[in-house]
């Protein structure tokens, strides 16, 4: 496993390393991958576009330890540092990603919190 899928953004298709996923936000027309990227001494976060259901791009990075915590999100568990349970969110680089009810028990259970 490289690590490394491939995700068609408008008419190109980008290759996206999926250690660097902060998490993937699904609408009703595809979803949105928001991606950490490192230049220099900063990081800045991409946004990559896609038609791609978030089921079909859930389907792709199974294996890879991602986790659906929500109805249109998926997380990267390793950026995962706390989880508010008076909110019921997981902050993400300054980003509060809602939890689902039926979901909350995987995401107490990750190893690194």
């Amino acid at each position: 496993m490289s690590g490394i899928i491939w995700i068609k953004h408008g008419r190109k298709v980008v290759s996206v390393e999926l250690r660097n996923v902060l998490f993937i936000k699904g609408d009703k027309y595809g979803c949105t991958l928001y991606v950490k990227l490192i230049k220099e001494d900063a990081f800045l976060i991409n946004k990559i576009r896609t038609s791609n259901t978030i089921t079909s791009v859930e389907k792709i990075i199974n294996d890879y330890g991602h986790i659906r915590c929500h109805r249109n999100f998926i997380i990267n568990p390793m950026l995962a540092v706390n989880f508010c349970k008076q909110t019921s969110t997981i902050p993400i680089e300054g980003i509060n990603i809602p939890v689902s009810r039926r979901k909350r028990s995987d995401i107490e259970n990750i190893p690194n919190q």
